[in-house]
């Protein structure tokens, strides 16, 4: 049941970014404790046909899942639900986790505070920005441990009556959305935000937007660490037709001219650029390269593949 004990919600289709894996780990541990508490997950498996680079990704989420000890007991995956169905998953749990790397905006953090769920959140900006502070957040590394402790400290709040709220959350109906682009699109109100004021595209190589499968964050940077596979993967966001100049920066220890570059769209099927790197000098070292778009790409991603051997340092892919 998912009204005896506290059950957390989580709502999205199951791939990389959303962050189910890292909370899965998280609630086995809280289990482990023994702590009573239920996580719902509510999304059909994403990305079909999988990209070959994600392809240990999304079967090892589902895998664990289907798999679950705890699962219809303490873990309950509803795969495909209608919207009545799922305002009622709304309505019976207790706190939404929003466990996202990286989000355009997070539709279930508005869908949340509509119902008064309150509503516990990854530290990144755009959750900051959608909850106007209306959350409690946890820190956005990779580990476990950091969700287990917040939910911790979280179901403590809830118990005193003193946790975060979502009440209070600005936002707004559909019908006021569309009103409210309508005015932008006829030129009545002016756009909410300016998405590039100078054009250029900038993704910091440890950018939420980005991901990894063999690096390790290094401030600002992303960092080989002597395995083979994708250093960077990501951002999937819409590059409109025409001319654009890509910008690879960062420095090298040492280089194996193994390093490939790799740009796609549509989900990984529509290669745009597929180049060694040139293999470089030691120390600071600048790639660029032009795309020349006859079509917009909705989900354009960025690879950069390294070897065993790569000792290499990116910190920053650029785009305009």
């Amino acid at each position: 049941s998912l009204t005896d004990r506290p059950s957390f919600l989580i709502v999205g289709t199951i791939e990389p970014r959303k962050g189910v894996l890292q909370t899965l780990h998280a609630f086995d541990l809280l289990w482990e404790q023994g702590v009573e508490c239920n996580l719902v997950i509510v999304g059909k498996e994403g990305w079909k046909p999988v990209p070959e680079h994600l392809r240990g990704d999304i079967p090892q989420t589902v895998q664990a899942l289907k798999t679950h000890p705890k699962l219809g007991k303490r873990l309950f995956w509803l795969e495909a639900i209608s919207d009545e169905y799922l305002e009622q998953v709304y309505a019976a749990s207790t706190c939404l986790i929003a466990a996202s790397y990286g989000e355009g905006f997070g539709l279930p953090l508005i869908e949340a505070a509509r119902h008064g769920l309150p509503i516990v959140a990854r530290d990144i900006p755009v959750f900051r920005e959608v909850t106007d502070g209306h959350a409690m957040f946890f820190s956005d590394a990779r580990q476990p441990e950091v969700i287990t402790q917040v939910i911790r400290d979280w179901l403590v709040l809830y118990r005193q009556n003193n946790h975060p709220r979502s009440d209070a959350l600005p936002h707004l109906t559909w019908a006021e959305s569309a009103r409210n682009a309508l005015d932008v699109v006829l030129g009545n109100t002016p756009p909410y935000r300016t998405w590039v004021p100078d054009g250029v595209r900038r993704y910091w190589g440890a950018d939420p937007r980005m991901h990894t499968q063999v690096g390790i964050t290094q401030s600002r940077s992303i960092k080989t660490t002597g395995q083979e596979g994708y250093l960077v993967f990501g951002p999937y966001e819409r590059l409109e037709a025409g001319q654009h100049h890509f910008t690879l920066q960062g420095e090298a220890e040492y280089w194996t001219g193994q390093e490939l570059l790799d740009i796609v769209c549509d989900q990984g099927r529509r290669k745009l650029l597929h180049v060694n790197l040139p293999k470089g000098e030691h120390g600071q070292y600048q790639v660029e390269h032009e795309l020349n778009l006859q079509n917009a790409c909705n989900d354009v991603e960025v690879r950069v593949w390294v070897s065993e051997k790569s000792n290499i340092v990116l910190h920053m892919i650029d785009i305009k």
